[in-house]
């Protein structure tokens, strides 16, 4: 998206390539542009990203939750934020008869478009854009999405548009309540050890919640002393590193034993302990 609440030249661009903004994959990406730059119309986020090593920037709360959703995502291997398109691909694009719209600018100037997303999946790169759902009957976002849509095209890339209608609120809490969670630095060997503990109580705990069996862990682990509620953040770190699985969908304080299972790719609880 091109962003127009701020002074832009080719000066000020010059100086943004080289401090090698739109460049780098993982911890060394740099966006176009950070929450210094831009005044967004919603709220925005600095998150410090686990699976980057860096902090990603996000102009509304739409962008934040798909942050913590791409964190989430195992088959993610890398996104790059705010990332700037070719201004003079996407002017040839604004141009072609097939097109014919007007290309973003502020007072004349064509300024660089962006797209929020680059994601990097295991098998594929897909472009997305993000937008309240109430932008997309606007035709000057209409045509914006077109240009960037056809840039993507030309790449061979999937280009997506989503909305906070992907993003209900019980996706949102339980992506944000997963995400402290994975910088815990709980090895590995016990991790595994207390899943397959968790997964015995929620099978003779079905109906039970998952703090309350949490509890239970903490008085009868074989493995270690826990101190109270550190049953629960143990939990907490099994969900975040995906050991072990439940409908993000459901909000974590409503799920009961019978709503979780393990990761078979992750673990094998026939050998854990």
């Amino acid at each position: 998206m091109s962003r127009s609440c701020y002074e832009q030249d080719d000066k000020k661009y010059e100086k943004w390539a080289k401090e090698g903004r739109g460049q780098g994959r993982l911890g060394t990406y740099k966006p176009w542009l950070t929450v210094f730059d831009v005044a967004s119309y919603g709220r925005s986020h600095r998150i410090p990203s686990f699976k980057l090593s860096r902090i990603v920037h996000t102009f509304s709360d739409i962008e934040a939750a798909r942050v913590y959703q791409l964190e989430h995502d195992s088959s993610v291997i890398d996104f790059n934020e705010q990332f700037p398109l070719d201004r003079e691909k996407t002017l040839e694009i604004a141009n072609r008869p097939s097109v014919s719209f007007k290309h973003p600018s502020v007072r004349g100037f064509h300024t660089v478009m962006t797209t929020d997303f680059v994601v990097h999946y295991k098998d594929r790169i897909v472009a997305e854009q993000i937008k309240p759902f109430s932008e997309l009957i606007k035709p000057r976002v209409i045509e914006k999405l077109t240009i960037e849509k056809a840039y993507w095209n030309d790449k061979n890339i999937e280009f997506l548009v989503k909305t906070e209608k992907d993003f209900p609120l019980a996706l949102k809490k339980n992506l944000q309540w997963l995400h402290q969670p994975l910088w815990y630095k709980t090895p590995p060997h016990k991790l595994m050890g207390f899943a397959a503990e968790f997964m015995a109580l929620f099978t003779k705990y079905p109906n039970d919640g998952i703090a309350e069996i949490a509890e239970y862990l903490e008085m009868t682990t074989t493995l270690e002393k826990l101190q109270e509620g550190h049953g629960l953040m143990l939990l907490r770190q099994l969900f975040a590193k995906h050991y072990l699985m439940f409908d993000l969908n459901i909000y974590f304080s409503e799920i009961k034993g019978k709503d979780i299972s393990f990761n078979e790719i992750k673990m094998d609880l026939r050998t854990a302990g």
